[in-house]
């Protein structure tokens, strides 16, 4: 597309014919990436947007990155149902490769954050599954939780702050926790 103009319609039309010309000769598909204007619709000519597909959204909010496929949400989608809301969490890791250690930012499907835990509310699946690691701990680490909960680093550190400040779980020392009294009812 470079020197190519996204607002003319007739350019557009032909970038999105030579998508398909391409998608039929490799049986294969295609990802196109494109931004958003600063009103949050996408840039340029109707014709891209035309001739998707499907359409995903992805919208920064905070440290998450939620995924929208549904037309009410800026998505499309015309060969089958909308897929379901998808969250994203980011996730430092090192991987080593040929010696040398190399640091990169994945990201990995998470539940919706909430900042903090209401009175009354229901806690999330994977809040349970950090709970229930507790069981029977006078004390145990963030890395045993993640061990044992099986739920994903980022998820555990960041929900761990969220029972504390609810009352689910405490403190002991800097690098464990336990459940309290509160917590212990929602496992049982």
């Amino acid at each position: 597309m470079s020197g190519n103009n996204e607002n003319d319609t007739a350019v557009m039309s032909r970038f999105v014919t030579e998508c398909d010309n391409l998608m039929r000769f490799w049986d294969c598909g295609i990802l196109l990436v494109h931004h958003t204007n600063a009103m949050g619709f996408m840039r340029g000519s109707s014709a891209l947007d035309g001739g998707a597909d499907s359409i995903l959204k992805v919208i920064p909010e905070d440290d998450q990155r939620i995924v929208y496929n549904s037309l009410d949400n800026g998505g499309k989608n015309k060969h089958s149902e909308e897929a379901p809301v998808l969250y994203l969490n980011k996730l430092t890791v090192e991987i080593n490769h040929s010696g040398e250690t190399k640091t990169n930012l994945v990201m990995v499907k998470s539940e919706r954050m909430i900042d903090e835990i209401e009175e009354g509310q229901r806690l999330s699946d994977n809040q349970i599954k950090i709970c229930r690691a507790m069981v029977g701990h006078d004390k145990i680490t963030a890395n045993d939780i993640i061990e044992v909960s099986g739920v994903a680093k980022v998820t555990v550190y960041r929900n761990l702050k969220k029972l504390l400040q609810a009352g689910f779980i405490e403190q002991p020392n800097d690098v464990s926790y336990k459940l309290t009294t509160k917590g212990e009812e929602q496992v049982n």
